[in-house]
């Protein structure tokens, strides 16, 4: 039940390429959902906490539709085990120089 959400022709135009990608994608609701709580709690600092159950929800959903946000360790249903994907550190010298433009 997406009751809950404004209807979109309310919301302001989108500029950031990924959320507009995640707007259109079948996950667009998941994502308005947890955008609407991260930006109700980012004052706070506390929105990691409040949205938990938006992010894995989110998570979920890019999961079953292949859109790559989310990487799963393991299918236990633990949800625990979801981390967002991020770039692997560099692995030597040279590749720290060349992160740093040197």
């Amino acid at each position: 039940d997406w009751s809950d959400l404004p209807p979109e022709s309310e919301e302001e135009e989108e500029t950031c390429p990924m959320c507009k990608f995640m707007k259109a994608s079948p996950c667009g609701n998941h994502f308005r959902r947890w955008q609407l709580c991260v930006d109700r709690h980012r004052e706070n600092g506390d929105f990691a906490d409040k949205c938990f159950a938006q992010t894995m929800s989110l998570g979920k959903c890019s999961d079953r539709n292949q859109l790559g946000l989310f990487d799963t360790v393991g299918d236990d249903g633990d949800d625990a085990d979801v981390t967002v994907a991020q770039e692997s550190p560099p692995s030597n010298e040279a590749d720290v120089a060349a992160a740093r433009g040197k």
